[in-house]
């Protein structure tokens, strides 16, 4: 394959991504209103809340790509603090590591 398709499979990839995710984000602020606002808010009040539900999250799902592209969504969409989302991140990086670390020991 040639640079000039990898490249233009690469740039068409990170477009649809973003159109994806845009497309969330609007979603979420139309059905999620203020009760899922209300429910993030009460499960990422303190940071180590946050941090324990990036790495919960992290842990069931198993893609701390797929929990950090949901969150960035949530923060886009207004219904998730920017300063909560740190917490959640930092789990789910947390959550990736301790799955890859247990995994090794099996």
């Amino acid at each position: 394959m040639s640079s000039f398709k990898i490249l233009l499979t690469a740039i068409s990839a990170i477009v649809l991504f973003l159109y994806g995710l845009e497309g969330f984000s609007q979603e979420i602020q139309r059905v999620g209103g203020a009760a899922f606002s209300n429910l993030l808010r009460r499960l990422t009040e303190s940071r180590w809340r946050g941090v324990m539900l990036g790495a919960v999250a992290t842990a069931i799902v198993q893609s701390s790509s797929a929990i950090t592209s949901l969150t960035v969504a949530l923060v886009d969409a207004g219904t998730m603090s920017f300063q909560s989302s740190l917490g959640v991140l930092l789990g789910a990086n947390i959550g990736t590591r301790r799955q890859r670390g247990s995994s090794r020991s099996s």
